[in-house]
């Protein structure tokens, strides 16, 4: 990750933050093509939650699907680039072109619902 910081010219304390994360290829200083991403079918039935490590609205869905004793798929796109990469393509599938997305993410019947409010989302879930 490359890390930019750049402080007010005035000298007052406030700055600004930005990154940009470059995943590298075989050879040092490249940036490698996307993968291509397998279909899972199996997950188009149901309830699947994407999350990811350190959400709490994720760990806020997971509990009340656990409470509620819904069946669901958990996949942690912290985990593993395959689980990130498949979580991105639902996305695009679904018509989202935006380049980043609150967690969690829920399919349910290959259906995406993202960018909600998750406690009336979760409530009308049966």
């Amino acid at each position: 990750e490359i890390v930019k910081l750049t402080l007010d010219p005035s000298g007052a304390s406030s700055y600004n933050v930005s990154y940009k994360q470059y995943k590298t290829g075989t050879n040092p200083g490249s940036v490698s093509a996307p993968k291509p991403v397998a279909d899972r079918p199996e997950l188009k039935k149901g309830i699947v939650v994407f999350i990811k490590n350190g959400c709490g609205k994720c760990t806020y869905a997971i509990n009340y699907l656990k409470d509620k004793s819904i069946p669901f798929t958990e996949i942690n796109i912290s985990k593993t680039e395959e689980d990130e990469n498949y979580f991105w393509k639902v996305l695009k599938d679904a018509g989202f072109t935006g380049s980043s997305v609150q967690t969690p993410v829920i399919m349910i019947d290959g259906k995406v619902n993202y960018d909600m409010d998750i406690r009336s989302f979760m409530a009308s879930i049966k």
